[in-house]
Parts: C-alpha cells; structure tokens; sequence
C-alpha cells in the first residue's frame, strides 16, 4: 500500500524546466529536489521531482517512467519505484513505460506532444513550439526553422555528468531550412523549403547555377545534419 500512495502522490507535483542553448543539461536543486536544466525548447515539462524522503536518484529497479494511454499517447511522466515494475498504471487500461533508468529525469512537452510505439519501445516526443537556428561555418550558412523532434528507446537514454546521452534529435517534415554562402561581398542564398533528402538537396542546389553554393554544397549539406532526411 506504500508504494501505490507514493506513485499516486507524486502525480501532484510538476517541474517546469527552463531551457538553454546547449545539447546539455545540468542537474541544479530546486525547492522540491533536483531540477533539470535543459536545451528543448520550449519548457519541458520534466516532472514530476519530489522533494523530501522520494525526492533524488531512484536506485533498484525505480526511473522515470511515461504514464501511456490505450492508443500510445504519453500522457504523463512520473518517478517511479517497484510498483511500475509490471508495466500497468491505474484501472483505465493505462501503461507505464521506463525512460530514464535510476533517474528522476523525464522527457516530456505536455498532453499531444509524445507517443510510446509498444513494439519497438521507442518514444518520439514533438517539441510543440518551433525554433530557429543559424549555423555558420566559414563563408556558408543555414538556416533552420520548424519544431525539433526527439527520439529515443525505453531505457536506452542516461543522465551521466550533467549530459543526457541516447536522444537522437531531427525535424519534423514540415521544417523549412535555406542556405547561403558570401564571398568577397557576394552573396548567394537559396530557399530549400521544407525537408529534403541529400539527393534532393544537391540537385536544388545544382540546378539554381548558382557558383557559390554549388562550390560549397557538401560544406552546407553538413550544417543541415539531421534537417537532411
């Protein structure tokens, strides 16, 4: 009965986590226990952290788990002990599913933004507000605007040192991304619109005759990383 209190208690509490420009995050101490500083954008809900005897690093079998609904859709995350051990949460057909093993360290950006896929155990959680970004190298630039997605396998993702380590990030399809390169006071630029293969990329690219960009495409396909499909 202590365990089942203590699972159901810990729905109460929410952690709102402010975000930072890094792939990182740091752990700080909050009023209610160790907080989450992290780059997902926007604040991440990574809750829920207790304070006081449940509050720090489960150790045994205890970690972050994603609360799942019937049709996968992550409804909620919690810190939890043994009782989440048999995978079943509550009488609403709903399941519980491991993220961050002797962690109380959850992903999670609210109601509609995660899903559970029970067969490959694997999460896709939406950062719901887009973001952009601007990487330069040299002469050649990108630029990046859409939402981030993030994801990751039940279990397989671990807080070492202040680094969350397991999460692949991309974009989702409807991500828009143009590239430039400036040499001499000469700039050329290109909308590559939304997401493109590495052959789709090249051939815009080639196709725009446009000399800069195409003596710089692989230098530009290498700041896109994970935008490329």
């Amino acid at each position: 009965m202590k365990k089942i209190t203590y699972a159901l208690t810990v729905l109460l509490f929410s952690v709102f986590i402010t975000q930072s420009a890094n792939a990182n995050f740091e752990v700080v101490m909050g009023p209610l226990g160790p907080e989450v500083i992290t780059n997902f954008n926007p604040p991440a809900n990574f809750g829920p952290t207790v304070g006081g005897a449940n509050g720090g690093t489960v150790g045994g079998v205890g970690g972050s788990y994603a609360i799942v609904d019937p049709n996968g859709n992550v409804t909620n995350t919690i810190v939890c002990h043994s009782f989440c051990a048999n995978g079943t949460f509550g009488p609403g057909g709903d399941t519980v599913a491991l993220q961050v093993p002797n962690s109380n360290v959850g992903v999670w950006f609210g109601p509609n933004t995660t899903t559970y896929d029970r067969e490959t155990k694997a999460f896709t959680a939406v950062d719901p507000n887009p973001i952009e970004i601007k990487i330069k190298d040299g002469d050649s630039s990108v630029t990046i605007f859409g939402n981030k997605v993030l994801t990751f396998v039940s279990g397989n993702i671990f807080v070492s040192n202040g680094t969350l380590s397991g999460i692949q990030e991309g974009w989702n399809s409807n991500s828009t991304a143009s590239v430039s390169v400036t040499e001499e006071n000469i700039k050329e630029s290109l909308d590559l619109g939304n997401r493109k293969t590495n052959q789709e990329v090249r051939k815009l690219i080639e196709d725009s005759n446009l000399l800069l960009l195409n003596k710089r495409v692989e230098v530009l396909i290498n700041l896109l990383d994970s935008w490329v499909k």
